[in-house]
């Protein structure tokens, strides 16, 4: 078996992937719930995908919040042979005291149906690229 190569990259969550989105997030949920998986990145689930238009709104925090949270910015891994998303990326633009203890500056995760294929160590090389443009 030859070594399939990877074509993938992070996109930012427009309309046009809604249907990618629910497909993964249908079945990582299901994997939570049977054998209580990594909800990694946990800005992904801090709204009910269901109501889109919310979700999307409110993935990324672009102004000074409150509350103990930083900017940040979340992105998803498409598979561009496959179209489908494999997993997403939460990038902090930077770090309060709390992050500095129990957090960072990225949180990554891969669908349960694509672990163990290199896909989290690749999320994370084009994440720091990101994290380059940010500063």
């Amino acid at each position: 078996m030859g070594d399939r190569r990877m074509n993938i990259e992070l996109v930012e969550l427009t309309s046009g992937y809604k249907e990618q989105l629910f497909e993964m997030l249908e079945e990582w949920k299901n994997d939570i719930i049977v054998n209580h998986t990594n909800m990694s990145p946990w800005k992904i689930w801090a709204n009910d995908f269901h109501d889109f238009d919310y979700y999307l709104k409110s993935l990324n925090t672009n102004k000074e919040p409150e509350d103990g949270w930083v900017p940040d910015t979340t992105l998803f891994c498409l598979d561009k042979d496959r179209n489908i998303f494999v997993g997403a990326v939460n990038i902090r633009h930077y770090l309060n005291d709390e992050l500095l203890k129990t957090g960072g500056h990225i949180g990554a995760g891969t669908r349960p149906g694509e672990r163990r294929k290199g896909y989290a160590k690749a999320m994370v090389a084009l994440a720091l690229e990101e994290c380059k443009k940010l500063g």
